[in-house]
C-alpha cells in the first residue's frame, strides 16, 4: 500500500514478477525450480505466513531440500490495533464478508456466516475483525460501505435490531500516507466514505475506558456515543 511495482523495482534495482494466486497455488514448481539454482525472493504485503498458500509453498520447498529464510512482517491485525487503539487481547474470531452471488436458479445468495460470528463475539464482549472480499483479476474490492449494507440486509431478513445499532470502524489504505479511519453506527453505513480501497472493518464489542479515550482521539467520535458501549 502506498507504493507500486515500478517504485519497488527502482528502489531494489531488481525486476519484479507479479504473481497471481494461480501462479503460487498451481504453478509453484516454476518458483521452486528456480530456487534450486539461485536466490529467489517471494515478496508479499503484511504477515506472509497468515496465508495457508504461503505455508504450503514453504513446506514444498523444504521437501525439495531448498533452504528458506523468512523475514517477518506486520499483520493487518497488529496494524488495526495501532490505528484504532483497541486492545489486541479483546478480539475474538475474525471473519470475512463475501460479495453476494446469484445461484443457478437466479436467487441472490448472501452468506450469514460473518453475521453469526459478529453476534457470537459480541455476546462475549469481544471485537470482530472483518476482512472484505476482493477479486484482483477483476480489480473489484469491497468497501466498508458495501460490507455494512450486506450486514444490514442479513439483519433485516432475520428481523434483528441489534446489528444496525452496533458500532463500526472502517479503515482504508492501512500503512499509507492516505490512511483513513471512521467510526459510526452500522445503520449509518452511508457515512463511511473513507477513500479508495483496500478497506478493513472492525465491529467493536464492549469497550474498555482506555479504548473509549483512544477512539475519541483517533476517530473524533464523541465520548457520549462511545460510553454507551462500555
Amino acid at each position: 500500500m502506498g507504493s507500486s511495482i515500478d517504485e519497488l523495482e527502482r528502489y531494489y534495482n531488481k525486476k519484479i514478477i507479479l504473481l497471481s494466486r494461480e501462479d503460487v497455488e498451481l504453478n509453484y514448481h516454476v518458483i521452486l525450480e528456480n530456487a534450486k539454482i539461485k536466490n529467489i525472493v517471494f515478496l508479499t504485503p503484511g504477515d506472509t505466513m497468515i496465508a495457508t498458500t504461503h505455508i504450503n509453498l514453504k513446506i514444498k520447498a523444504m521437501k525439495m531440500g531448498i533452504k528458506t529464510n523468512l523475514i517477518y512482517g506486520s499483520s493487518i491485525h497488529s496494524a488495526i490495533c495501532s490505528i484504532s487503539g483497541l486492545q489486541n487481547y479483546k478480539f475474538g474470531k475474525s471473519t470475512s464478508i463475501s460479495f453476494p452471488y446469484t445461484s443457478n436458479r437466479g436467487k441472490k445468495i448472501i452468506s450469514d456466516y460473518p453475521y453469526n460470528t459478529i453476534l457470537n463475539n459480541y455476546k462475549y464482549n469481544l471485537h470482530t475483525l472483518v476482512y472484505l472480499d476482493l477479486n484482483i483479476e477483476k480489480k473489484k474490492f469491497m468497501t466498508v460501505k458495501e460490507a455494512l449494507k450486506i450486514l444490514l440486509e442479513i439483519s433485516n431478513n432475520k428481523f434483528d435490531q441489534l446489528i444496525p445499532n452496533l458500532l463500526a470502524i472502517g479503515i482504508s489504505q492501512v500503512g499509507s500516507k492516505n490512511e483513513n479511519i471512521k467510526l459510526d453506527l452500522i445503520k449509518n453505513f452511508e457515512n463511511f466514505n473513507i477513500g479508495p480501497p483496500l478497506h478493513i472493518l472492525i465491529i467493536p464489542g464492549k469497550l474498555h475506558f482506555i479504548e473509549v479515550e483512544a477512539l475519541h482521539y483517533f476517530t473524533k467520535a464523541p465520548v457520549s456515543l462511545l460510553n454507551k458501549y462500555t
